[in-house]
């Protein structure tokens, strides 16, 4: 029933929170221990929350000592900090699917066909299909096109002694019926999608997955619709199109485990490049 449903979240919650601790502690102690900057100016300070069911990114830019004092790399040091920052990533496990991401996606499955490509720097898009009636409904992530949290002077917040603010994460998703299709750029926050943008185009979803062509009208200033239409076409999404809070929660932390798991394999990649 529901209220089992909640129990098994929370218990999901609890975990996701410990294992967030446990590999921000972990991290910590790596760079004791090596005594050496990451070579990735972008660090990434994740948190996962089931209980509250969203997924956090934040970054930070970290400037480098090699750069502070104009020291110059070779091809021999830039393989081994590679080496050394791919270790890491191993160590913790970052490119493994956690077992309550898992867990959610056997959830999200049982309503959708998902789709996920194979982390081989090819694609780091993420996309789910499924039929409700006459009409078949797809979703696309890219789990880069992210959002960050802006403080009320409207920088990029960050506060080391408070708590990762969530990030949102943008996804499309686009309803085909008779011919035409209606876009609706949207957002995962919170565990919750809401609506930015609606547009309808003529065609299929397949003529339009790089975005609708510019000439064409891009539909309207959706904050500035009547309050209950945008209520309205929030409740389609979420209710005739099926994205509910299991999905937008599992597009959050799947995201996030797809860009640290992406990341790792560049590392591997630039390896064997060099």
């Amino acid at each position: 029933g529901v209220s089992g449903k909640c129990c098994r979240v929370n218990k999901k919650g609890i975990a996701m929170m410990l294992s967030s601790i446990a590999r921000s502690t972990a991290r910590a102690a790596f760079r004791a221990q090596t005594g050496s900057p990451s070579l990735r100016t972008l660090s990434i300070l994740a948190t996962k929350d089931v209980v509250g069911l969203r997924s956090s990114v934040v970054r930070r830019v970290a400037v480098s000592p090699a750069i502070v004092h104009h020291r110059f790399l070779s091809s021999k040091d830039l393989s081994d900090i590679l080496k050394r920052e791919f270790d890491e990533e191993e160590s913790q496990g970052n490119a493994v699917m956690p077992e309550e991401l898992a867990e959610l996606k056997a959830t999200v499955e049982e309503d959708w066909n998902i789709v996920d490509s194979e982390l081989d720097g090819s694609s780091a898009t993420l996309k789910l299909f499924r039929r409700t009636g006459a009409a078949k409904v797809a979703i696309t992530v890219h789990c880069q096109d992210t959002i960050a949290a802006e403080s009320e002077e409207g920088e990029e917040y960050f506060d080391e002694d408070e708590e990762e603010p969530p990030v949102s994460v943008r996804f499309t998703v686009t309803v085909q019926r008779a011919g035409r299709t209606m876009v609706l750029t949207c957002l995962s926050e919170d565990a919750a999608a809401t609506v930015e943008r609606v547009a309808i185009v003529s065609g299929d979803a397949d003529s339009i997955t790089k975005g609708i062509d510019e000439s064409l009208y891009q539909g309207p200033e959706f904050t500035e619709l009547a309050e209950d239409l945008q209520e309205a076409f929030t409740s389609f999404l979420q209710t005739d199109c099926g994205v509910d809070t299991d999905v937008a929660s599992f597009i959050a932390m799947y995201a996030d485990y797809q860009e640290q798991a992406e990341y790792t394999n560049f590392l591997k990649q630039a390896q064997t490049f060099l």
